[in-house]
């Protein structure tokens, strides 16, 4: 069936009226046979392939409705068939949600691990309408490790999270707790595609967040990056910390649950850009919080843990990202750099200006961003106070002066220039001022140093 159904528009339309598709989910439903299985599966995608909506709405109903069904080999064939149509377009991701298969979904991410029939016997070498290269990462990744029908269930759930209609039916049966449970899970997969959900339900808006907050999501997140998960599974779980940095509950129990020392690992040790962007902008959110603390509200959470990131050893680490060839990350990690030496007394300022100086690099890379024709101006500014604040210390000042250039070096620095190269009418007023105001804080440096 699978054969007369490829390529030929007559052949799928003379199938569909002989009732092919109910009859393929028989067979799904009731046969034992591996081979039996990837030949309906295989007839069952050319079927959604048809031109007609109504023949992939009688695919897909019918799918759905294996899922209920108690045997992993029918599930993991209906879930691997889903979740190639889910990858395929908005319209069948929309279409499966409209079949009502969250639901069954949900209920299976309690499922064991069983052994037996896996995905990778199911899914089809070859593509109908040569879209293989859109099947998504949760059908690859499914396909590519033998998956169980839990595995492929919150795989499925991850590509219909992009779907607000999704996002809120999920909510609404609370889901987030078992998917925030799933974190934790020895699968790389399990953890990725919880991640990924999670990060698209708290995109959707401010419920969508206090839910995640209130499952105690933040808790697992920060142990997904404690124990060391893969690119991918860190990637999400980072972007989730960020969506949820709005507010200061969670911003609290992500430093409760020793997310300071998690992001100052990821500055150091990411395999993915954004996920080094993101920990470096966590930790410049945290390093600003100017809400008081104490008694006497002399201290700000801010000093509390920028206490805590020196101790970690944020300090050299966020010099390596310095280094980094994101602009974002440079960006956020020069602002939390910048905040270990404002407003501190003496003592701190002095320790913190020993573990810069410790650092390998360290002056060199705040002259590298200087010198950085891309570095966004804030970045500029933020490594100039740093500058400024090394030159109002005996020890800051002698190695700045013993660094390569010298104070000479920042003689020949020239913010202005672009201006000219630009022309007036190039640059805009705002952006004149601004080196205008650059110029005038290195010639301040300057003047320390001399």
């Amino acid at each position: 069936m699978a054969n007369l159904a490829q390529g030929s528009s007559e052949n799928q339309k003379a199938l569909v009226h002989a009732r092919a598709i109910p009859q393929l989910a028989s067979l799904l439903r009731s046969s034992e046979s591996a081979e039996t299985h990837r030949h309906a599966v295989h007839a069952l995608l050319h079927f959604a392939s048809h031109e007609e909506t109504r023949t992939t709405l009688a695919v897909l109903r019918q799918l759905v409705g294996l899922l209920d069904v108690p045997r992993p080999a029918t599930q993991t064939a209906a879930l691997s068939t889903l979740a190639t149509l889910a990858a395929r377009s908005a319209a069948s991701r929309h279409t499966i949600i409209r079949c009502k298969a969250i639901a069954p979904l949900l209920q299976m991410l309690g499922q064991p691990r069983v052994v037996g029939q896996t995905a990778s016997a199911l899914v089809p070498t070859t593509a109908p309408r040569d879209d293989a290269a859109r099947y998504g990462a949760a059908r690859s990744d499914a396909a590519r490790y033998g998956a169980t029908p839990a595995e492929w269930a919150v795989a499925l759930l991850s590509d219909l999270a992009s779907s607000s209609e999704a996002v809120e039916e999920m909510v609404g049966a609370q889901a987030v707790l078992p998917l925030s449970a799933l974190l934790a899970s020895p699968s790389s997969l399990v953890q990725t595609s919880a991640a990924s959900t999670l990060w698209r339900i708290a995109a959707h808006g401010d419920a969508e967040r206090a839910a995640l907050v209130s499952a105690g999501a933040v808790l697992q997140l920060v142990g997904l990056l404690t124990a060391g998960a893969s690119a991918e599974a860190t990637r999400h779980a980072t972007a989730t910390l960020w969506q949820l940095s709005s507010s200061a509950e969670a911003m609290e129990a992500m430093v409760r649950a020793g997310g300071l020392r998690a992001l100052v690992g990821l500055l150091e040790g990411a395999d993915v850009a954004e996920a080094q962007e993101l920990a470096a902008a966590l930790l410049a959110l945290l390093a600003q919080d100017t809400t008081p603390v104490g008694w006497l509200q002399q201290q700000t959470k801010g000093d509390v843990y920028q206490a805590a990131m020196l101790e970690l050893g944020a300090i050299p680490r966020l010099v390596v990202a310095l280094g980094s060839a994101s602009q974002v990350a440079k960006k956020h990690a020069v602002a939390t750099l910048r905040t270990f030496f404002e407003g501190r007394s003496g003592s701190v300022e002095a320790e913190c200006t020993a573990s810069f100086l410790a650092a390998e690099g360290g002056i060199g890379a705040i002259k590298a961003l200087l010198t950085d024709a891309a570095a966004p101006p804030e970045a500029l500014w933020s490594a100039l106070a740093i500058l400024k604040a090394l030159a109002t210390q005996p020890r800051g000042r002698t190695a700045l002066r013993a660094a390569p250039g010298g104070a000479q070096w920042f003689y020949k620095l020239d913010f202005l220039a672009a201006d000219e190269g630009e022309g007036e009418a190039a640059a805009s007023s705002w952006l004149r001022a601004a080196r205008a105001d650059l110029q005038a804080a290195c010639n301040e440096v300057v003047e320390l140093l001399c």
